[in-house]
């Protein structure tokens, strides 16, 4: 394998709490709250589908976005790496492998979340490049993953997918990826 894909948010780094509290924090302060088990069902989506599906009025969104946006970063001693899987990645990166991160979840997020890790002692430049369907606009991951097949001139067979999503897993397969399965709380340690 030449490229080594990951998944962020349940994968390497379980940001549920950080999310959950971000966005119920955001959606509090314009009136509206985020049960926790309704979350449950909605984390890894795109925020828009999340509020969307939470009865958030749209001409809200931006608002409550911007909000949870701002107050990310409060909420980072929530987060928790997955060592075992960053151990890998890192090994892999020294081992000339392209690491790349492929995500829903926005940069700016992510960037918040590696920056904290960096910051706790972490080497967070070991990623060739951090992807996100938002960035894009692309409709799902599938997409996604082939633009990074292309961006890194690599057939889908030289290519191994660490995921925690069964429908991401799925396009991985229709493209004839390889692919971990990480779902499971027994990765992460605090």
């Amino acid at each position: 394998m030449n490229l080594i894909i990951t998944d962020f948010d349940g994968t390497l780094f379980d940001t549920f709490e950080a999310h959950y509290a971000s966005y119920k924090d955001a959606l509090n302060y314009y009136g509206f709250d985020l049960d926790k088990d309704k979350y449950k069902e909605l984390f890894g989506l795109p925020t828009d589908e999340i509020l969307r599906k939470s009865n958030i009025p749209a001409d809200m969104f931006q608002n409550i976005k911007n909000r949870k946006v701002s107050i990310y970063k409060n909420y980072m001693d929530l987060v928790t790496i997955n060592n075992t899987l960053y151990g890998t990645l890192y090994h892999c990166y020294d081992d000339n492998k392209k690491v790349v991160i492929a995500s829903n979840g926005s940069i700016q997020n992510m960037n918040i979340v590696l920056n904290h890790f960096t910051n706790k002692g972490y080497d967070m430049d070991i990623f060739d490049g951090i992807y996100s369907i938002n960035d894009y606009d692309f409709p799902n991951k599938k997409s996604l993953f082939t633009k990074i097949l292309i961006d890194f001139d690599c057939q889908a067979w030289d290519a191994l997918l660490y995921e925690d999503s069964l429908k991401s897993i799925q396009y991985a397969i229709e493209l004839g990826m390889f692919y971990i399965d990480v779902t499971g709380k027994s990765y992460y340690y605090k």
